[in-house]
């Protein structure tokens, strides 16, 4: 029981964390990006977190990468962010992903390999929750220190 209570206090702390962090809409440029060498490491369908992509159908997940300065102001992996003013991207992604250090201020949503360019100047990026936890299912691949086959098997917080 106390370890269960313990454990509730550390999920508030990191929730209101990261609505203090990164509560107020933050303007970025956003582009697109492929799961190939070339525009990512040597390992394309694993991202920085440890998720694995679906090499048919990378865009299903709905996963982004953000710029390390990004991530100091609390869009850390496993971050759920609503996007806005990026077109056909607007909607709700999962920061999955962590861009080379040379980028500041800039987002890349994954995409499949049918979409051939994009770029958006202010972009609006807001966090709307943090994934916690799982609901079991199947044999399930790594995302962290969490297990999930897909996004759509995870319980998410929401923080507003």
């Amino acid at each position: 029981m106390k370890k269960l209570i313990r454990t509730i206090e550390i999920i508030i702390i990191l929730l209101v964390f990261v609505q203090q962090a990164f509560s107020q809409q933050k303007k970025v440029v956003a582009t697109i990006y492929h799961p190939v060498v070339g525009q990512t490491d040597d390992t394309p369908f694993i991202t920085a977190s440890g998720g694995i992509i679906d090499p048919d159908n990378p865009g299903k997940h709905r996963w982004l990468a953000v710029s390390r300065d990004l991530e100091e102001l609390g869009l850390k992996m496993g971050t759920m962010v609503c996007i806005d003013n990026a077109g056909d991207m607007n909607g709700d992604w999962i920061v999955m992903d962590r861009m080379n250090k040379r980028w500041t201020n800039k987002i890349d949503f994954l995409v499949d390999y049918s979409v051939k360019g994009g770029k958006w100047e202010d972009v609006k990026i807001q966090v709307i929750g943090v994934v916690l936890e799982k609901c079991l299912c199947g044999t399930p691949e790594s995302f962290g220190g969490i297990k999930c086959r897909t996004y759509e098997h995870l319980k998410i917080n929401k923080v507003n």
